[in-house]
């Protein structure tokens, strides 16, 4: 996810939790709370409007207060925070070396793949026109050249393997079955399950070949898809990978499972 899209993000997390604490405040006493220690022993009294009145150690409006306190500062530099990152949005500028290439004109979209890397950016120059063909490809099911024993087929190794991780952990697992998002893009999960506790579907992809620039990039656009539909990594689309010799940490893949379907 871009800096300028996590930032737009960020502030709306904040404006929810700014209109939280405003309803919050509502319900809870009005004052400030201020305790003293004299002689071992907490004095402890309530202000408001001017006057200060005496509160027992144990009082409940001794919680109610610390509680609006602690609200209180929650919206206050949640509002602070806001009004940084409006002024972050207002003044941003690009730094992705794929978006300044286009925004230069046509020629620029020559940009070498290797210089984008080098800066340690995805090369994703033309991913829009790549999009549709992703997508297609992800459908043929010709490309399951794995077979397991019962005759199931896969694309790799490692799916086989994580077949039997999910049946295992007795998560029913469909594998690659399209899903629409909202703006109509179709992707193709590895995996889609069902969660009971959070009565919603979670998705799995597993990353292999890590080398292969070609696959990273159609691994890429499909991470910007979920993102774009509100599919968050470790919310509700877990993401596993291959160790650089093309192996799976078989004990490490079936941990993430169990504590992604909790």
């Amino acid at each position: 996810m871009r800096l300028l899209e996590q930032i737009k993000q960020e502030k709306e997390n904040l404006e929810a939790i700014i209109k939280k604490s405003g309803a919050m405040l509502r319900h809870l006493p009005k004052g400030k709370l201020y305790v003293q220690e004299r002689n071992g022993h907490l004095y402890c009294s309530k202000r408001v409007n001017g006057k200060q009145y005496y509160l027992p150690v144990g009082s409940s409006a001794i919680g109610m207060l610390a509680d609006r306190k602690v609200v209180e500062l929650v919206r206050d530099n949640a509002a602070k925070d806001v009004e940084l990152m409006d002024h972050c949005i207002q003044n941003y500028e690009p730094y992705d070396p794929n978006e300044l290439a286009i925004g230069l004109g046509s020629l620029y979209k020559e940009i070498s793949r290797a210089t984008v890397n080098a800066l340690g950016f995805p090369y994703t120059i033309g991913f829009e026109e790549d999009s549709k063909q992703y997508a297609e490809r992800a459908k043929y099911r010709e490309h399951l050249k794995q077979t397991a024993y019962d005759g199931t087929k896969r694309r790799s190794r490692a799916e086989l393997i994580i077949d039997e991780i999910y049946k295992l952990l007795n998560y029913p697992a469909v594998y690659e079955q399209p899903l629409e998002l909202p703006d109509g893009e179709v992707i193709v999960p590895d995996y889609t399950t069902w969660s009971n506790t959070r009565n919603t579907y979670l998705y799995h992809e597993h990353i292999g070949k890590l080398t292969d620039p070609e696959r990273n990039r159609e691994n890429f656009w499909k991470f910007q898809e979920y993102v774009k539909a509100g599919i968050y990594p470790m919310d509700r689309v877990l993401f596993t990978f291959d160790r650089p010799d093309g192996s799976i940490d078989t004990e490490s893949i079936k941990i993430l499972i169990q504590l992604f379907m909790q």
